[in-house]
């Protein structure tokens, strides 16, 4: 689970988020757990007819698929077909799902159904790219020893709007 925390760097007039504790699900495309057997560590999302879904995937992607960060793609067809086997096996209650990569509208546009009692947000649309931000080099606001983005125009919009933040 990634937990953020909001802290106010003493030498930058920046918040920062950092990472409490990172947990990265490895899946097979139809969330056969049988096939992960000799892969050690596998955390697998055993829910229940209750239980609330939040997933978040932040990456690279392009018309009608996900980038994995180590190798692959998710396609969006696959996704959505991997999540009706999950309503149709009572596997969760309510979800939500954002998507924050260029293109990620395509994961689900004309394809999620509305009756899977899913809502999925996306950085950008079927058909265009999203926007890094605080980049190394991309913006005045960001200090020299950035080596990444820190967030997507996306999510660091209502990110900033939710908690009141202010950057100079």
């Amino acid at each position: 689970m990634i937990l953020p925390t909001m802290k106010k760097t003493q030498c930058l007039e920046l918040y920062i988020i950092t990472l409490m504790d990172q947990m990265f699900i490895l899946v097979s495309p139809i969330g056969n757990t049988s096939a992960l057997t000799g892969v050690d560590h596998v955390k697998v999302l055993n829910t229940k007819s209750n239980d609330t879904i939040f997933i978040y995937m932040s990456g690279h992607g392009s018309e009608g698929f996900f980038a994995m960060p180590d190798s692959g793609q998710i396609w969006g067809d696959d996704l959505v077909n991997a999540l009706k086997k999950k309503h149709d096996a009572l596997a969760y209650k309510k979800m939500v799902i954002y998507i924050e990569s260029c293109y990620s509208g395509s994961m689900f546009e004309g394809i999620l159904p509305n009756n899977i009692n899913i809502y999925a947000t996306t950085a950008s649309n079927a058909h265009e790219d999203s926007y890094g931000f605080y980049c190394p080099d991309y913006s005045s606001n960001s200090p020299p020893f950035f080596t990444t983005c820190l967030g997507d125009l996306y999510s660091i919009s209502w990110m900033e709007d939710r908690y009141g933040l202010v950057v100079k």
